[in-house]
């Protein structure tokens, strides 16, 4: 299931807004190409490079002819709608003769290199669970091919073609090329160095704690830095224009950093286990920007302090803070 029927499923009022923060690359693929990206190059620059590139994965059914954008109302929109404010798109146009069903079906079983298959959907196909016959879908086919992330830059890279019938005859198609950029750390969002205790708290969502889940201090200088490191390699949380987080996060862990036992907090970092997977950290009294990776925070703790909370999953051996999320 795509983005769209995802989100039709579980009742995302919120869809209809989430495409204005959408920045176009481009309407034509290669035209906002950066001359020389580097690591150094801003993360948005990196975005639309990415996207304008890769309209040119897209494999396009044979005898279809490249275009200038189509007068096609349905295909007005994007095929997907991220619900995030930095999402950069490049769009490309192209027609095929055939029926859309039948250019639908050729394009969801000629995936690009690289790329796994995320999605599809159409009026041919049958309703979410939910939803009784029949279910009121427009004559528009998508497919969405995933690529994977540049870890700690880029996320979401997906190449969405969207379908609809043009002329007797003939199927308009859209490719957008998508991809959310994350923004750049800001200077001083890390765990001071002066920290030399960390306390450790759980809250378990609501969930009654068992003794095994009781709050612990950890003043053992490797470990300390261990987990500051883990945390300061976390990556951001992209800004969302609209986000759902579910009912309630199924459980939370705070992290209170210390230059001694007793004296006022350098650092709080609070993981929130939920849909969003979301992490907080107020630093000098001050809040920063969200971080992504809550329960891979919460496992990498676990296993680097060596205890164990009854109601979080066995802690991973291994984690990578730019792949959490």
């Amino acid at each position: 299931m795509n983005r769209l029927s995802c989100c039709a499923a579980a009742g995302c009022a919120a869809v209809a807004l989430a495409g204005c923060g959408t920045v176009h690359a481009s309407e034509r693929a290669g035209t906002a190409t950066a001359t020389h990206i580097t690591n150094r190059t801003p993360p948005q620059q990196r975005a639309a490079a990415d996207t304008a590139s890769r309209i040119r994965d897209f494999i396009a059914p044979p005898g279809a002819l490249r275009t200038g954008k189509l007068a096609v109302a349905l295909l007005a929109q994007p095929g997907s709608m991220p619900l995030r404010d930095n999402v950069v798109t490049s769009t490309g146009w192209w027609r095929a003769g055939g029926d859309p069903s039948q250019i639908f079906n050729w394009i969801r079983t000629h995936k690009p290199r690289g790329y796994t298959l995320r999605g599809y959907g159409g009026p041919d196909l049958p309703a979410p669970p939910g939803y009784t016959q029949p279910y009121p879908s427009p004559p528009v086919w998508d497919v969405e091919f995933q690529l994977p992330d540049m870890p700690g830059v880029l996320i979401d890279r997906a190449l969405v073609v969207t379908l609809a019938a043009y002329k007797t005859g003939e199927t308009a198609l859209r490719v957008d090329a998508e991809a959310i950029w994350l923004p750049v750390k800001p200077a001083g969002d890390h765990i001071p160095a002066a920290a030399r205790v960390v306390t450790i708290t759980p809250e378990p969502g609501g969930l009654p704690l068992s003794p095994a889940d009781h709050a612990l201090t950890i003043t053992d200088p490797a470990k300390l830095a261990r987990i500051a490191t883990f945390i300061d390699a976390l990556p951001m949380l992209p800004p969302y224009r609209w986000l759902e987080c579910g009912p309630g996060p199924r459980s939370v862990m705070r992290l209170t950093f210390r230059a001694a036992p007793g004296r006022p907090a350098l650092a709080v970092v609070t993981a929130y286990d939920s849909w969003c997977q979301s992490v907080t950290e107020t630093i000098g009294g001050k809040t920063m920007p969200g971080l992504r990776g809550a329960a891979a925070l919460e496992q990498q703790v676990m296993s680097i302090a060596g205890f164990r909370w009854t109601y979080l999953p066995q802690p991973a051996t291994t984690v990578s803070p730019t792949a959490a999320g």
